[in-house]
């Protein structure tokens, strides 16, 4: 277990290196802000979920954990607040901001250069079954927004190890983070989904449109 964090801390700390190497106000450092804040919530959600079920039979800590975890999600929601806005200054040129989103010409062609079309197919199992257990009672914006999250910050959940290493050295070939790449391959997966479920897409634009309002 220590050697386990040992080892994610000092990619974090690689990370943070890297971040404070970026000239402030680029397309790198804010993009590196996001993914180290994706991380960070990745990291805390992992152990302390971890945690919970090696004491389920504490019920003390047990209502202390879900507490954390609470504040946790509220930290997710504002994080992805903050993506939206940078997104409003610093457009994803791989995907269009209209909704309901849709890819770019550049990512249609990104999407054909990384074979993803493919890699869904491949890993659909995988991907479909994950979205099942974590998508109940989810309405078509929800689904949307938990693809894009998803593949922006694990995309280990959703694809082989291969596969992602393969993502991985496309993203570093082209001098992107894979942060990048991952609003264009949550639409994908978002499309594949809502095809399996029957989902008309443009049930996304009613519901945020609805969450707005309330």
């Amino acid at each position: 277990m220590n050697i386990l964090l040992q080892s994610e801390a000092a990619s974090a700390a690689d990370l943070i290196r890297e971040i404070l190497g970026s000239p402030i106000g680029s397309l790198s450092f804010i993009l590196g802000i996001m993914i180290l804040s994706g991380w960070l919530i990745h990291f805390v959600t992992k152990h302390i979920t971890k945690y919970k079920t090696e004491n389920e039979e504490n019920k003390s800590k047990v209502i202390k954990i879900e507490d954390k975890i609470d504040t946790i999600n509220t930290n997710l929601a504002y994080i992805r607040g903050t993506i939206d806005v940078v997104n409003k200054i610093i457009p994803n040129p791989t995907i269009k901001s209209k909704s309901p989103i849709s890819l770019t010409e550049l990512g249609e062609s990104l999407a054909k250069d990384m074979d993803l079309q493919a890699k869904i197919i491949r890993n659909w199992d995988k991907i479909r079954d994950y979205l099942d257990n974590n998508l109940l009672q989810k309405n078509a914006y929800d689904i949307q927004q938990f693809c894009i999250d998803t593949a922006s910050v694990s995309l280990d959940r959703l694809f082989s190890e291969s596969d992602v290493n393969n993502i991985k050295e496309f993203a570093f070939k082209n001098g992107n983070p894979l942060l990048y790449y991952g609003g264009m391959i949550g639409v994908m997966i978002r499309d594949a989904y809502f095809k399996y479920k029957g989902i008309d897409i443009f049930d996304v634009d009613k519901c945020e449109k609805e969450t707005k309002t309330t």
